[in-house]
């Protein structure tokens, strides 16, 4: 434990619940591709609290208090903030378990979908809100989407996966799709204003006891509600059969979070915004592995592909899409042969 932490711990005990002559053990925790450590804090063999570090890499590490503390002011199951020290950069919250949405992502349907449904319903909420409330609270935000930041989602895409992992220059791909990337953008953007979590995937999502909790929540911003529920349910992490997601789909429209909006146009639009996101998704396995190091984000490629196809036949016709995606998989297959080295 670093000089600081110790000095952090020293200064909130009483924050945690614990005597000043507690022993304390920590306990650390991979997760993710941020900046960001976490080590699980144990006394007396009970976990107690998780203590966050964030870096200053990324600006919305520091957004990550007020808008917990918003999220749980209105009803969103986020962890509690039990004490912060932003000139330190160290934040102890509330520990919600250890077992995520991934983690049950063998089990068999009739298990998972139950998490789901709750997880929609506690999304709703925030969907619900007046996008416009968290600046009027003061609570700080990234940008929301705009065309610059979905076409800076799809440059991601292009260089980072398609040349970086898939070898197929990222000016001539830009070429067949750059129309269809621009008509996405725009569909997106005529939807309705809502306030998202931006990273809505299993591993953001912690399960316990039959509830559900939401984590990595810094990035929230307005965007629109369907990059959220594209973001769960075409989640490359974990398989879901179509008529699954479909399943999921008609809970949230049932829910009434897109205002009344037509099921077959609700439908489209998550497919839309699919694309969108599995765009930005591929990007960031590539990015993370080829160039962070991360090899592991490498076994997500073929299943993140998958559902970039399926999203591309649900949102189509998208001709250049659909044939870049073609493209890309005869080189993942060539990849994963041995036949592409790069």
């Amino acid at each position: 434990m670093s000089a600081r932490a110790k000095t952090f711990l020293e200064e909130t005990l009483g924050a945690l619940g614990l005597a000043e002559d507690a022993a304390v053990a920590f306990e650390p925790i991979d997760k993710g591709g941020s900046d960001r450590t976490f080590q699980r804090v144990v006394v007396g063999g009970r976990a107690v609290a998780i203590l966050m570090h964030y870096g200053t890499d990324r600006e919305e590490n520091r957004l990550f208090v007020g808008i917990g503390r918003y999220l749980e002011g209105i009803g969103v199951p986020v962890p509690r903030i039990l004490a912060c020290d932003e000139g330190r950069r160290l934040v102890w919250l509330e520990d919600l378990g250890s077992t995520d949405l991934h983690s049950v992502a063998g089990g068999s349907w009739e298990v998972r979908a139950p998490f789901y449904g709750r997880v929609l319903e506690a999304i709703s909420v925030l969907h619900g809100r007046d996008p416009r409330e968290p600046s009027a609270l003061g609570v700080g935000l990234s940008p929301g989407f705009d065309a610059r930041l979905y076409h800076w989602e799809h440059e991601y895409f292009l260089e980072n996966f398609v040349e970086r992992v898939c070898g197929i220059p990222a000016s001539e791909a830009r070429t067949g799709v750059e129309g269809e990337c621009r008509s996405i953008a725009a569909e997106l953007l005529g939807a309705p204003a809502a306030l998202i979590h931006r990273d809505f995937q299993s591993q953001n999502i912690m399960v316990r006891e039959g509830s559900v909790g939401f984590v990595d929540f810094q990035g929230m911003r307005i965007g629109t509600a369907y990059y959220d529920l594209a973001s769960l349910l075409f989640d490359p992490y974990v398989p879901m059969a179509v008529g699954h997601r479909d399943e999921m789909l008609r809970l949230y429209h049932g829910l009434g979070g897109v205002g009344g909006v037509p099921w077959e146009v609700f439908h489209r639009l998550v497919q839309v915004a699919g694309c969108q996101r599995l765009m930005q998704a591929l990007g960031a396995y590539g990015f993370l592995s080829l160039v962070k190091g991360r090899a592991a984000f490498l076994a997500h490629l073929p299943r993140g592909l998958e559902r970039l196809a399926e999203a591309v036949e649900g949102a189509g016709p998208l001709p250049g899409m659909s044939s870049l995606v073609g493209r890309c998989a005869e080189a993942l297959a060539a990849r994963g042969s041995g036949r592409n080295d790069r």
